[in-house]
């Protein structure tokens, strides 16, 4: 089986022969091969709608060729079903018209390239099945005989390369032929001509139908062509007419070959003032704006990359708008520089909530500031008034012992004793010992308030940390409170990361005493860490099996000043909160899960970093 010789132009082998052509002359007189061509160029020049021009050119082929039955198959998916045909009765269009092979479940059976086999001599053609060195095939990938009896009594199927259905000969059709339509590598079809006499073909009629059809493909190709490409006009139009976006295409001559009708509603401008003049975006960008947009434009031109950039334009209302523009210079496959296209989009709204947000945020920092001074104007203001009461409770303490050993001596009435008595030796040292412990209180705020504070001043300096040293030294300085606790501390093979080594050690030892507080007083307490690495995180886990922590409460723990068990355990509730601030500021992540009566895991997580 041979595959046709490739050729520049129409793919011919027996047509570029100048005898063979002769002989054509010679057969048919070249006013008959001029006379047709020329006439199958008229028809298929004209514009007519394709079955219209198939019908046409089904007719003209049917007279011309003296043939009873003519038809035509082109591609419709992946097979190569009747388009048109002229002379064949409907049950034999309908049995013949398609040709894909199907198997016993009914699906495709296909060749080793996973194309579908197409069965039959038209099969044979329109996969390019054929041998030119038999005599009932040309090499231009033809096959015609004059009687499909003495064929199909001569042959085997392996000379003709495949299994015959034989309907055409069944039908009582001697003369065939099949005339493959190509263009390049491409098969579009096949032109069929069917007759019940025999002898109705020769060599040179044949070479003049493989001319017609190669002119035919042309013809059909150039057409699927322009429909693809109207097909594609008319979606790109849809898409570009219905887009909120203003989409709009330049050529290479600087002039508007396309303009959404988008622009109206961004500036106020209709798609055909934009067409008649070019320039007319850039005369409404504001004069602001406009030395960038050149510049733009220029770095465009110099690149096939898509560029994008933010400007504002004057819409023709006086309205100041933002535009989010991006545009890239566009060229053909083969190379030509085709313009410019680009998209804008109305990012007005988008620009004023970032503003806000802007400004939103230099509040929310001027605030912040004013509120780390404040905290340590009032720290140091509270805390002189403090040291100054606190110096005062010995004192009472000390002055009420002296009116005790007044009330002792032997000359003061008893009834006075027994009134006095009670209030020196119990209700004032109890005073004094709840206003001690309330300044204490006052004073473990404060201090706290200062760590908070100072924690957005301090300097984060990034290194990498040997975690399992780092916890190994929290747990030495930890070891009497959780003796104390009856708890036991298990510590696994840790994962290095990069942070503050300061302000990660506050994390741990905050994490760890907070296990330590909320034990569960009726079993053994049992603290682990654990840590694993992630693909773009370092994950660390402080798990207790204490008291735990209520659903409803998980949301609140990291709050400030937060103590969901005030009643248990110590602290001024800002440990959890110091811990999310360290986090927040190493781009880190630091959730809980925790149930009641089982205990809680606190999660950390860092990300993937080199340390500067």
């Amino acid at each position: 089986m041979a595959k046709r010789k490739k050729n520049s132009g129409r793919n011919r082998s027996v047509g570029d022969n100048i005898t063979e052509r002769r002989r054509v002359e010679q057969a048919l007189g070249e006013p008959d091969e001029r006379e047709a061509m020329i006439e199958l160029l008229r028809l298929i020049s004209a514009n007519n709608h394709i079955h219209e021009l198939m019908q046409l050119v089904m007719m003209f082929l049917r007279g011309w060729s003296g043939c009873s039955a003519v038809g035509i198959r082109l591609r419709d998916g992946e097979d190569f079903p009747y388009f048109e045909t002229k002379g064949f009765p409907e049950e034999f269009v309908l049995a013949e018209s398609k040709l894909c092979s199907m198997d016993e479940m009914g699906e495709l059976v296909r060749d080793s390239k996973w194309r579908p086999f197409l069965e039959c001599m038209c099969g044979n053609i329109i996969s390019e099945r054929f041998d030119p060195s038999k005599p009932f095939f040309t090499g231009h990938g033809s096959f015609w005989t004059n009687s499909t009896t003495e064929l199909l009594a001569s042959t085997s199927e392996a000379d003709r390369l495949a299994r015959m259905r034989n309907r055409c000969n069944t039908a009582g059709y001697e003369s065939v032929a099949l005339i493959p339509l190509r263009v390049g590598e491409e098969t579009l079809g096949l032109l069929q001509f069917n007759d019940t006499q025999e002898g109705q073909f020769s060599p040179e009629k044949i070479l003049l139908l493989e001319r017609l059809a190669d002119n035919l493909a042309i013809s059909l190709a150039h057409r699927q062509a322009e429909l693809e490409l109207r097909k594609s006009e008319k979606h790109f139009r849809t898409v570009a007419d219905f887009a909120n976006d203003w989409e709009y295409w330049i050529g290479p001559d600087g002039n508007y070959i396309y303009v959404s009708p988008s622009c109206e509603r961004v500036t106020g401008y209709r798609p055909e003032e934009f067409m008649k003049d070019p320039e007319l975006l850039m005369k409404i960008v504001h004069p602001e704006d406009r030395a960038r947009l050149v510049e733009h434009d220029k770095e465009v031109a110099g690149s096939a990359k898509p560029c994008s950039m933010d400007f504002r334009i004057i819409t023709r209302s006086g309205q100041e708008r933002w535009i989010g523009h991006r545009c890239q210079s566009v060229y053909s496959p083969d190379g030509p520089f085709l313009g410019k296209r680009g998209s804008n989009r109305d990012i007005t709204e988008r620009e004023r909530a970032e503003e806000k947000l802007k400004r939103f945020n230099r509040t929310l920092a001027e605030k912040s500031k004013e509120l780390e001074s404040i905290i340590q104007i009032a720290s140091h203001d509270l805390r002189t008034p403090l040291v100054t009461a606190r110096g005062f409770v010995p004192e009472l303490a000390k002055s009420c012992e002296q009116v005790q050993s007044i009330l002792n001596k032997k000359n003061v009435p008893v009834k006075i004793k027994k009134e006095l008595s009670s209030v020196i030796t119990k209700d004032i040292p109890e005073s004094l010992r709840i206003i001690q412990h309330s300044m204490d209180t006052i004073g473990f705020l404060l201090d706290a308030l200062l760590r908070l504070a100072r924690l957005g001043k301090t300097a984060t300096k990034f290194e990498e940390l040997d975690m399992g040293a780092m916890l190994r030294d929290i747990k030495q300085i930890m070891v009497r409170q959780i003796q104390a606790a009856g708890a036991t501390l298990e510590i696994s093979r840790l994962p290095k990361c990069v942070g503050d080594k300061v302000q990660i050690n506050q994390v741990f030892s905050n994490l760890l005493d907070n296990a330590v507080k909320y034990l569960d007083p009726g079993r053994p307490g049992l603290i682990k860490v654990s840590g694993w690495s992630e693909p773009d995180r370092i994950v660390y886990c402080v798990e207790d099996n204490g008291i735990g922590i209520e659903a409803g409460n998980l949301k609140d723990v990291f709050d400030i000043f937060c103590r969901l068990r005030p009643d248990n355990g110590s602290g001024e509730g800002l440990g959890l909160t110091i811990v999310r601030r360290i986090m927040d500021r190493h781009d880190g992540k630091v959730w809980v899960e925790s149930e009641v009566g089982r205990g809680s895991k606190f999660f950390m997580s860092l990300p993937v970093i080199t340390p500067s």
